[in-house]
């Protein structure tokens, strides 16, 4: 998933380092210059330098090929600029305002942003929902965000389909918690075969996101 984050505030650096371990790309703006210089460091990525509510800005971050647009900066006027213009102009699917003032929370929802919140962690935890693929989806975080719970159904036409657990090519510090067989919870053990419509729930850290969900669609090379 392709996110666009501007203001790189507290908010902004943790919401961005969430979803960069998560496995996301994703692409930053910042006003403040000596705040660009630290971010790009410490993160190892790129940081365009700007007003995030322009055109210039917002171009430079592709924000076209963007699936979520997410503004958190300490202003809520820019906040919602910056959403209406990438809502708008490059036509973002989901758009996040971070409202800084309760009072401002209607406003902004009746004036086009998507999501209206203000807390980094829900945000997060929301865009993924909302944008994860339809047979595999994150579901939440345990442990003060150390873990991650992720869930995978078995389609038709699946790799996983009719295959036995023990084939499964799961990163190594990555559990298989459960499988979810006609509303029945069934112990994942290596001779377990998958059928259609199972529901596999894994437990993984946060920065092994992308590798499980990528992992629990495919089997053993040596299968």
């Amino acid at each position: 998933m392709t996110v666009v984050i501007v203001g790189l505030g507290k908010v902004g650096y943790n919401l961005s380092k969430t979803l960069i371990e998560g496995g996301h790309k994703v692409r930053m703006i910042e006003l403040r210059p000596e705040i660009c210089t630290k971010i790009a460091n410490d993160l190892h990525r790129s940081v365009i330098c700007g007003d995030g509510s322009k055109i210039e800005e917002q171009t430079a971050a592709e924000t076209d090929k963007a699936e979520a647009f997410i503004a958190v900066t300490g202003k809520d006027e820019i906040n919602l600029i910056a959403c209406q213009l990438a809502k708008i102009r490059f036509n973002v699917k989901k758009t996040v305002a971070r409202v800084n003032n309760p009072k401002n929370l209607q406003v902004v929802q009746k004036l086009g942003v998507d999501i209206a919140v203000s807390s980094t962690g829900y945000i997060a935890n929301l865009i993924e929902r909302q944008l994860d693929d339809a047979d595999s989806r994150f579901l939440s975080t345990v442990t003060a965000g150390q873990i991650s719970i992720n869930e995978v159904t078995v389609t038709k036409g699946s790799p996983l389909e009719n295959r036995m657990i023990k084939e499964l090519d799961l990163p190594q510090n990555c559990i298989l918690v459960s499988i979810l067989r006609e509303g029945k919870m069934i112990v994942p053990r290596g001779s377990v075969v998958l059928l259609r419509d199972d529901i596999l729930v894994a437990a993984c850290p946060p920065a092994y996101r992308a590798e499980v969900k990528q992992a629990l669609k495919r089997v053993s090379d040596n299968t």
